[in-house]
């Protein structure tokens, strides 16, 4: 098999101006350019219809059908082949032919209005064309840990399941039934390949089959989006055969059953690659990128030859023992073999968290002979008709068919061209009620439907009237969740509704003298509105009193004093060196965090990370933070919000998912996923030592005298390091992921967490376990309070328990609406901190559980740490950025 590199463009600002970055076998580059993503989004019904209407239209028609999506794929093309890029994607092509590499095209999309765009259609006439038929192009999915590849003992298991309430349009799952099985014949009989279907339609059947385990989860039926939740769903049927949508994050729960558990998802349903312009994570496909390492699905409604056709050549291509992108790449390329003026070739996308694209390892196979054509096959050839010709559900003769759906489409493009969507919707009613099952037609009409309805939305909104603007909006997604167009606008309007009514908010804080709630609150008036421009002078005002503060001066007593360091410079040896033993006394202002005279605490600033935050530490003496992201480890001045030192980890997918700085001050450690935890000081550029592991070190911990540091592997394993020789000391283990770790303030005892669903405490002296903490789900994070006396752990089960060290038992348990994901105790042990998927950082009473306060981030938080003054906390995650929070009281 060839091997693969990667050309991996990263886009990521906007909105209108984005940042282009380049990493690629001929080198890196950087552009900025400017795209229009509305333009693109409100042209996708177009695109659409342009699809389907070239699965069945004469080829005469083909050029006016296809001039759409050339359209766009020029401009997706333009706007980020800019500049040097352009001969980097040559020298990069020539690079892979001649060692006779497969060249991907990897897409990681950071901006939400961005991923909703066809990145399939990128097409260059110079360059051959479309350029996803000519190399593999794979949407990657950022999430908090990769995937590391997985032998597959044979035989490789493809559970195959369809689902079709009687309440929505037929599918021909039959014949895909018939077409995966032919493909996977030669496998089978090798026994390297087993196909089985689930028996129904219905959740609980899929659960059932799920138990017994799979390699590959296969689903035949229909998707849809969810505008109000923004999120994508499958159509399941129930017992009686009526819809039963499950959305697409619980079904990664329930793929999460199976044992062993599928690592590619091939959703042949419409609308399963449909995600909200405001929300990465918001397709069927994109969600589910949390469960599973690859997902197949689809961007446009699809027809059901070319789900067939698909199918077949996407399963030959993996049973030839190909990649999943290029696997995807050879179904794309059948559809445009079989109809080569299709567009339906770009319905299909890729998403995938993985750098390796390789799944499955059935390298002890041979590739299969041609198999001799059967009596049945060659019969099946010669009546195979093709797809637009199939006999007609309402019983219409075909040739009349064909003229009614000629006609119905001939006003379809005349109202695209004319905009009276009126007249269209009364012709294409009528075709509709004579061709009740033609699936073409009835997309056809609900688009004219649905223009007409925007359109009266567009009108009021253009004259100013907001509220009825949103009513037609909310009307047009009551009928179509996914409409992009109606969806964006509703939200603008929404926006420019809520703004108004912030303005007074922020009047009122600036009067009380709340001045950091009250920039807070311009920060977001300005985001829901960009021409605001503070015309009572409010947000200025409580900018200028927190800029008395003096938040500008260089903390005491941490590294990096003074202006920043360039990236990629070590700590000045030699310089100021925080004091060595024991962390400020709880309580204790920094410099970090002192007020100025006469002032309340002063806030300190959010900081940009431009990348997910995974993980986070405060240094001892207040005045910096470490985070931990895709590809880098960086430092932070926390009273500038100034970057002081930064590395960058190998390999453009690996990430930095576990920090912690020594409680002495001098060391910092991090872990990461390329197998490896090390250790830096701040006089030394290269670490000063590096700890190999068997797989992706998620947690690390010095314990209280930061003579050893304490590791946690995705291999199930827990290692104790010595810091001074660099030696391995002790290891336990887990039976799953180790996701954290805490020393008890006396270093007697050590607090590990597991995707096993257990918090474990250990004794430091024997090694042996003395407490299990039992979660319904993973436990993702764990805290010991600094007196030692409560103990914490926190889990994707959306509850944190909070356990009494002396009577090992449990004093309270608190909950947030999604999974939790990070704990904390304040320094003096009154206060315990969570952060969660649902997008808040919750601040507990230790005494009783009683929530004190909360602070709200715009995506999942991550990681939350409290300063070690007990006045302020830092939380970080999906929201690209640092929030250090003064605490109330």
């Amino acid at each position: 098999m060839a091997h693969t590199s990667d050309f991996v463009v990263e886009i990521s600002g906007g909105p209108d101006r984005y940042r282009v970055d380049v990493s690629s076998p001929a080198g890196e580059d950087s552009t900025s350019t400017e795209l229009d993503a509305d333009e693109i989004l409100q042209s996708m019904p177009m695109l659409q219809a342009s699809v389907l209407g070239s699965a069945v239209r004469s080829r005469a028609a083909q050029t006016e059908l296809e001039r759409p999506a050339r359209e766009v794929g020029k401009k997706l093309f333009d706007a980020v082949f800019r500049n040097s890029i352009p001969g980097l994607y040559l020298s990069s092509r020539q690079k892979a032919e001649e060692q006779d590499e497969v060249l991907r095209l990897v897409f990681r999309i950071r901006s939400p209005e961005l991923a909703a765009l066809p990145w399939e259609l990128l097409h260059n006439s110079k360059m051959g064309g479309y350029l996803s038929l000519s190399q593999p192009l794979v949407r990657h999915v950022e999430v908090l840990e990769p995937v590391a590849p997985l032998r597959v003992a044979p035989p490789l298991h493809i559970l195959g399941m369809v689902a079709l309430p009687g309440s929505m349009g037929t599918l021909d799952a039959e014949k895909e039934k018939e077409s995966l099985q032919a493909a996977l014949t030669p496998l089978v009989e090798e026994g390297l390949v087993r196909l089985t279907w689930v028996q129904g339609q219905t959740k609980q059947d899929l659960t059932a089959a799920l138990l017994s385990g799979c390699h590959v989860l296969h689903f035949v039926g229909h998707g849809k989006f969810d505008e109000q939740r923004r999120e994508g769903m499958i159509i399941f049927a129930d017992e009686r055969g009526r819809e039963d949508p499950l959305h697409a994050e619980a079904l990664g729960a329930l793929i999460s059953l199976a044992r062993p558990r599928p690592r590619l998802v091939v959703l042949n349903s419409c609308e399963t690659g449909t995600g909200s312009s405001e929300d990465l994570f918001s397709s069927a496909a994109a969600v589910l990128e949390h469960t599973v390492p690859a997902v197949v699905a689809m961007q446009f409604a699809v027809t059901d030859h070319a789900a067939v056709l698909f199918s077949y050549a996407f399963y030959q291509a993996l049973a030839a023992n190909r990649s999943v992108d290029e696997a995807v790449r050879a179904g794309r390329v059948a559809l445009r073999v079989y109809k080569d003026d299709s567009l339906e070739c770009f319905t299909p996308i890729l998403y995938q968290r993985s750098g390796d694209a390789r799944l499955f390892d059935l390298r002890g196979s041979t590739p299969p002979e041609e198999p001799e054509e059967t009596p049945k096959a060659k019969a099946e050839a010669a009546t195979k008709v093709p797809a637009g010709e199939r006999e007609t559900p309402g019983g219409e003769p075909e040739n009349t068919a064909r003229q009614v759906r000629e006609e119905a489409s001939a006003a379809f493009w005349q109202a695209q061209h004319d905009r009276d969507w009126e007249a269209a919707v009364l012709q294409l009613t009528a075709a509709a009620r004579r061709l009740p099952g033609d699936a073409d037609v009835r997309n056809m009409l609900e688009h004219v439907r649905l223009q007409s309805d925007y359109a009266q939305g567009v009108r009021a909104e253009e004259a100013g009237d907001l509220d009825t603007a949103q009513e037609h909006y909310r009307a047009v997604l009551g009928t179509d969740p996914g409409h992009a167009e109606a969806h964006a606008r509703l939200r603008r309007a929404e926006d420019r509704a809520e703004a108004r009514r912030l303005q007074d908010l922020l009047r009122r804080q600036a009067d009380a003298g709340d001045d950091e709630a009250a920039v807070r609150t311009a920060d977001r008036i300005r985001t829901l509105d960009p021409s605001w421009t503070d015309p009572d002078g409010s947000a200025a005002r409580a900018r200028e009193r927190i800029a008395r503060c003096g938040r500008e001066r260089p903390p005491a007593g941490s590294w990096g004093v003074g202006a920043p360091r360039p990236a990629g410079t070590s700590w000045p040896a030699g310089g100021p060196r925080p004091s060595v033993g024991a962390p400020p006394r709880p309580g204790a202002p920094t410099a970090a965090s002192a007020p100025a005279a006469g002032e309340g605490p002063c806030p300190l600033p959010t900081i940009g990370v431009d990348q997910w935050v995974l993980a986070l530490d405060v240094h001892p003496d207040g005045g910096l933070l470490a985070t931990g992201s895709r590809r880098w480890l960086r430092v932070w001045n926390a009273a500038t919000g100034r970057k002081v030192w930064e590395k960058s980890s190998k390999g453009w997918s690996c990430s930095v998912g576990a920090v912690a700085f020594s409680p002495d001050g001098r060391h910092l450690a991090a872990g990461s996923t390329d197998n490896q935890a090390r250790v830096w000081t701040m006089d030394a550029d290269e670490p000063v030592f590096r700890f190999p592991h068997g797989h992706f070190v998620n947690a690390v911990a010095f314990s209280p005298d930061s003579r050893h540091l304490a590791t946690g592997c995705a291999d199930g394993t827990v290692q104790l390091w010595d810091t001074e020789t660099g030696e391995p000391v002790a290891r336990v283990k887990h039976r799953l992921a180790v996701k954290g770790l805490a020393f008890s303030p006396d270093g007697a005892l050590l607090l590990s967490g597991s995707e096993d669903r257990t918090a474990r405490v250990w004794d430091t002296a024997a090694w042996e376990p003395r407490l299990e903490i039992r979660h319904k789900h993973f436990v993702l994070g764990v805290a010991f309070s600094p007196d030692g006396r409560s103990l914490a752990s926190c889990s994707e089960d959306r509850t944190a328990q909070v356990w009494d060290t002396e009577a090992w038992a449990q004093r309270f348990s608190v909950r947030h609406a999604r999974g939790i994901r990070s704990v904390a105790f304040a320094p003096d042990g009154t206060l315990v901190a969570t952060g969660g998927e649902d997008r808040a950082v919750r601040i507990w009473d230790c005494r009783d559980g009683a929530q004190r306060s909360q602070v709200l981030h715009p995506r999942a938080v991550n990681a939350v740490v409290f300063y070690p003054d007990g006045r302020h906390i830092a939380s970080a995650g999906e929201g690209k950025e640092v929030r250090s929070t003064s605490l109330p009281g």
